[in-house]
């Protein structure tokens, strides 16, 4: 009687729901993206050693590929 009574209680309260399995995502990190990270860490490494305004714009600019390329394989 009070199993019952407090099943009622919790089904009107909390109704049990069933989830779907989600089908598994691509994984954006591949070898691209890492390659990609290389080189943007590869150019973050030369500015940090020459302090360059050239390096810090390709060190800008590889960090915006990497983005792009990483927006672009996450919004799959």
């Amino acid at each position: 009687m009070f199993n019952s009574t407090c099943q009622s209680i919790l089904d009107t309260i909390a109704p049990l729901t069933l989830k779907k399995p989600k089908p598994a995502a691509t994984p954006w990190l591949n070898d691209s993206t890492r390659a990609q990270r290389r080189v943007w860490r590869q150019a973050e490494r030369r500015w940090k050693k020459d302090r360059l305004q050239i390096s810090l714009e390709m060190l800008r600019d590889s960090q915006q590929t990497y983005q792009k390329v990483v927006k672009i394989l996450h919004g799959r």
